[in-house]
């Protein structure tokens, strides 16, 4: 925002230089020569003119704003030698400038003519309507109770905005009394409004209940952030009809948009752009998802967000800082400061309070900014009547002395990256430790690569100069980055610890904190000295969305550290076979931690699958039949959330109670006859059409497994295929990720290396460490091709 304001403020203070002559003169030591210049893509009617905003760099001193203009294609717009551009014709046109202080510094933007004559205002009137119209006069001035026609000759009075199709041009955000008189903001019937930005367009309309979005054409605005922000009176949004393809910042949009519960999308997004809703749980027909969910969840597929989204407000019954104590620098630094929910989809406003103002401000956002040294008390609390609250101590100092920069050296003068890929570059700088945030980073050509913070992003094959340097350019150094054409990457992700147990927590660990998540409603325990039980639940964690984590007594203290720090407050543990396999010692412990503990045991492996099966739900239409004297078959199946039943030479009578009970199933048995017995087979064929999936190893069968459940997986787990503690966990993982799991060991990897060759795999979750399966196994797996490895590794 002070970015914003500070621009703002350049931008008057030019527009009155240009217009009334007005010169500032600075001291001798303010002046400079430029080192950047900026313009901003602008929007003009038809035979309309329009001034180009343009600022300078350093903005601090007085640089000659002394600019040469010129235009691409004079018969669509003219631009004089103050920057005041003409449209002639509709279409598209850059527009140059150029400096002409020596600094022979060249910027260019975008002019879009419209095939629109008239001008565009915004009025808002007395009883509150916010009215975008097109009009052919000009109002006498922009006070309040001015009249103006529309293209229609409809007349609205009120306080008249204009400009309101260049950017950033939404005055009533910031002038003071006015977006609160807002209540209802639609266009006028038979007028178009072109915008290349709505970034805080309707900020902080906190009366404002309706909004149309009728009228406006929003197929070229880049920024929707901060759109709707504040608006807590909104409590629907209808934007079906809304173009978003070019938008590629939502940041905020709905933010403190408390009363929201209805929010209308089309199809028409962009696939990069994240969207974040309102805090709470969404519904849309029978899916429902927290918030954060729905913008992960569908990122990559915007198409699929479209439809109505509804949430209920959800009091909190308890609310905590993330942490007691923060540290801020001051002055006019920040952070922001987060509260956790209970429940999570919890939607409950909260009231940000300082206990001193002078020392440290907080803002509704989180934000809590440091003015002087000193100690303050935030304190927030809910203003929807559950008079909840929580503190946290935020201590504010100084900022550390700064060390400035005296020196920057690209470490090499040359660099190559391919186009798919990104390059970070290297360089030096001194003094040792010296601040770079305020580096400038620039591409001669950014339709070939563009570089932020010292990563270049190529788009196309070429070749581009880097620039790096200060604020000034009195310190700089260039490189030349090639781009060259696409490779295919392949990545490991390496998930281990030191022992069966550790590996097993730290699986847990990526699968639930996968997307950032925080919290989970469900862990299950399972006991490391079999896998029986561990793989009968893998069904049960696909049903409560839960982790699977072994134990025995001797790491109880290990588990009650995870479990402590993932499973939600409300949470339930399951507790997986009898006494005998989980002791009533870890009972005892984890009800400590939960009241909501759940032993699901039978007098075997078989019984306590059946009770698995039957505290999960049979909401499947497919059962896996898999013996349960040998963990191959049913780890490999592990990952595909499908009830397993663990079965020995024949049927029990309790599991053809199950199956009769069942019936109409579709049934897949895992393995070969001698895993599951062709006795077995025939007692199978009473209660559903029979299928049997075996290879002439359990590496072939693994594979047969992931082709038949499996449509084209972006990756896969791989464990190793001759002992079970790795792998046993790892289901659960998969089954989040929607990848198969595939065993597979050093000496035979040929089944899984072409399922990976076939369905194009190029990401791959390694179970365990290199003990088992080595990196140079993994890279043969790929084909011997490059492989970028990253380990997670468990730290007590």
């Amino acid at each position: 925002m002070t970015q914003f304001l500070k621009r703002i403020a350049i931008v008057t203070l030019a527009v009155l230089m240009c217009l009334t002559g007005l010169s500032v003169k600075a001291q001798a030591e303010d002046t400079a020569i430029a080192t950047a210049l900026y313009m901003e893509d602008n929007i003009v009617p038809l035979n309309g003119t329009i001034w180009i905003d343009f600022w300078l760099d350093p903005w601090d001193k007085d640089v000659s704003r002394e600019l040469k203009w010129e235009s691409a294609d004079e018969s669509i717009a003219t631009v004089d030698d103050r920057g005041n551009v003409t449209g002639h014709k509709p279409g598209d046109v850059k527009i140059y400038a150029t400096t002409t202080d020596g600094s022979n510094i060249k910027a260019e933007c975008n002019v879009w003519v419209l095939n629109e004559e008239s001008a565009a205002y915004a009025v808002l009137m007395d009883n509150g309507d916010f009215v975008f119209l097109r009009s052919f006069e000009e109002p006498a001035n922009y006070g309040d109770g001015q009249e103006i026609k529309d293209i229609k000759g409809n007349t609205y009075k009120g306080k008249v905005f204009s400009y309101i199709e260049r950017k950033y041009a939404n005055e009533w955000t910031y002038a003071e009394g006015i977006n609160d008189k807002i209540k209802k903001a639609y266009v006028a019937e038979g007028s178009t409004i072109y915008l290349l930005d709505m970034q805080n367009f309707f900020y902080n309309c906190v009366n404002m209940t309706e909004v149309n979005f009728n009228g406006f054409n929003t197929e070229r605005v880049e920024r929707f952030d901060h759109m709707f922000a504040r608006c807590g009176s909104l409590e629907k949004i209808d934007m079906s009809g809304v173009s978003m393809k070019s938008v590629e910042g939502y940041y905020n949009m709905f933010g403190e948009c408390d009363s929201l519960t209805e929010i209308i999308l089309g199809t028409e997004l962009n696939a990069w752009a994240l969207m974040e809703l309102p805090a709470g749980k969404w519904t849309r027909g029978t899916e429902s998802y927290l918030a954060y969910d729905i913008a992960i969840e569908y990122s990559s597929h915007p198409e699929d967000l479209a439809g109505t989204w509804t949430r209920k407000l959800v009091p909190a019954t308890a609310i905590k800082f993330e942490y007691d104590e923060y540290e801020v620098w001051c002055p006019n630094y920040g952070t922001e400061l987060k509260v956790i929910f209970t429940p999570e989809d919890a939607t409950s406003p909260l009231e940000w309070k300082s206990s001193d103002e002078t020392i440290a401000k907080a803002y509704s956002s989180g934000e809590v900014v440091g003015y002087k040294p000193g100690t303050v008390t935030i304190t927030v609390r809910t203003t929807d009547g559950t008079n909840l609250s929580a503190t946290c101590t935020v201590n504010v100092v100084p900022r550390p002395e700064p060390v400035y920069l005296q020196r920057f050296k690209f470490t090499k003068k040359e660099y190559e990256v391919p186009v798919n890929s990104h390059l970070v570059l290297e360089y030096e700088v001194t003094p040792e430790g010296a601040e770079i945030e305020d580096l400038f980073w620039e591409s001669s050509d950014e339709s070939i690569a563009e570089v932020y913070g010292g990563v270049v992003y190529p788009y196309n094959m070429g070749t581009v100069t880097i620039t790096g340097r200060n604020g000034d350019g009195t310190i700089k150094d260039t490189c030349t980055v090639t781009i060259t054409e696409a490779v295919e990457k392949y990545y490991a992700y390496r998930v281990s610890g030191s022992n069966r147990y550790k590996t097993s927590l730290e699986i847990a660990t990526v699968f639930c904190e996968w997307w950032d998540e925080t919290k989970v409603e469900n862990i299950i325990l399972a006991f490391g000295g079999n896998f029986a039980d561990a793989l009968a639940g893998s069904y049960l964690a696909a049903v409560k969305k839960a982790p699977i984590v072994i134990i025995n007594d001797r790491n109880i203290d290990l588990v009650k550290k995870h479990v402590q720090k993932y499973l939600d407050e409300k949470g339930t543990i399951y507790i997986l076979g009898g006494t005998a396999a989980v002791s009533d010692k870890v009972e005892k412990e984890m009800k400590k931690i939960t009241k909501n503990v759940k032993r699901l045991a039978g007098s075997n492996r078989y019984g306590t699958n059946l009770a698995i099966l039957n505290e999960a739900g049979m909401n499947s239409d497919t059962i896996l039949v898999a013996t349960g004297g040998n963990f191959a078959d049913s780890l490999s199946a592990s990952a595909t959330g499908y009830p397993m039943l663990l079965v020995k030479d024949a049927l029990t009578a309790e599991q053809k109670a199950f199956l009769k009970k069942n019936s109409d199933k579709k049934i897949y048995i895992l393995g070969g006859t001698n895993a599951v017995s062709s006795t077995v087979e025939k007692e199978l064929n009473a209660y559903g059409k029979v299928r049997r999936l075996a290879g002439a190893s359990r590496f072939e069968t693994s594979v047969l497994i992931a082709e038949k459940f499996f449509e084209n997986p972006y990756g896969a787990v791989v464990a190793y295929s001759n002992d079970y503690p790795d792998g046993l966990c790892g289901g659960p993982l998969g089954y989040k990720e929607g990848i198969p799991l595939l065993l597979t060991r050093s000496d035979k990897l040929d089944a899984a290396r072409k399922y990976i060759k076939d369905n194009g795999i190029m990401m791959l979750d390694v179970l365990g460490g290199e003990a088992r399966l080595t990196n140079k196994d993994i890279k043969k797996l790929f084909g011997n091709k490059e492989v970028n490895y990253y380990h997670e590794e468990y730290k007590d």
